[in-house]
């Protein structure tokens, strides 16, 4: 484990906060634990930090919790992770353990607590989708971390495709400031076809019984609680946020052949 002072020099290199330094750093353990362990092919990453981990580590928004699918939902996650954690501890001195643990038919919400090298209790969010179809193949990307003591490995993720659907389709559902963020971001850093896009939001849709509306993506609801979480939910996350008008304004061009 890195010390304390290591973190902070890290930290003011990073122009982060030491608190998001030391939960990233532990998020990286827990990234490669599992990905050296017996459900490397078994859980997808994805999600924000799959974007900022894996496909745009140097300009990405930071992202604090951790989102997989499970290709086989019957697994014992709990026994699993467990022996993770020992591994982790093994390996680098930092305590993990569940806070909490709920499962429905559908998903896996927990917290993990730990203690990495600020020697605080901090927890890091763990959401597993355990019915979720996927529309791509995952991709298998090698990962060079930038802590020392973490190294090479690799992780099992959605294609740059399903992020996009899977992030267009949450907006769809619940419209948070960060998934009309990270829509927009996509689109400004990657070229994609909007038939194959469509085509698979339709299936992503279908797949949690969500009718597939694209209006619903601008409605007048969404669009101003998301504006009333844009400086409070990225503030800490974005180095220079945009304003969130000019966002909406080019997402509405950037989607328009949905």
């Amino acid at each position: 484990m890195l010390t304390e002072e290591e973190i902070r020099r890290i930290a003011r290199r990073k122009k982060l906060s030491v608190g998001l330094t030391d939960k990233e750093y532990v998020i990286e353990w827990l990234l490669k634990g599992i990905y050296e362990s017996k459900i490397k092919d078994i859980l997808i990453f994805k999600g924000g930090t799959a974007i900022q981990k894996v496909y745009f580590p140097e300009t990405w928004r930071f992202s604090h919790d951790l989102d997989f699918t499970a290709l086989y939902p019957d697994i014992d996650i709990i026994t699993q992770f467990n022996e993770i954690f020992n591994d982790i501890e093994e390996s680098s001195s930092i305590k993990l353990e569940f806070k909490s643990f709920h499962e429905t038919s559908g998903s896996i919400i927990a917290n993990v607590q730990f203690l990495g090298p600020l020697n605080a209790r901090n927890r890091i969010r763990l959401d597993i989708s355990l019915d979720e179809k996927l529309v791509t193949e995952p991709v298998l990307k090698g990962m060079d971390s930038q802590y020392p003591d973490i190294g090479k490995y690799e992780v099992g993720v959605y294609s740059i495709e399903e992020i996009l659907v899977e992030k267009i389709r949450s907006i769809l559902q619940r419209g948070k400031s960060r998934d009309y963020y990270d829509v927009w971001m996509l689109l400004k850093v990657e070229n994609f076809d909007p038939e194959v896009i469509k085509r698979f939001l339709i299936v992503k849709c279908e797949s949690k019984r969500i009718e597939f509306k694209p209006e619903l993506i601008f409605n007048e609801n969404k669009l101003n609680e998301a504006k009333g979480f844009w400086e409070v939910g990225l503030k800490d996350l974005v180095k220079e946020l945009p304003d969130f008008d000019l966002v909406i304004d080019e997402l509405r061009h950037g989607l328009k052949e949905l």
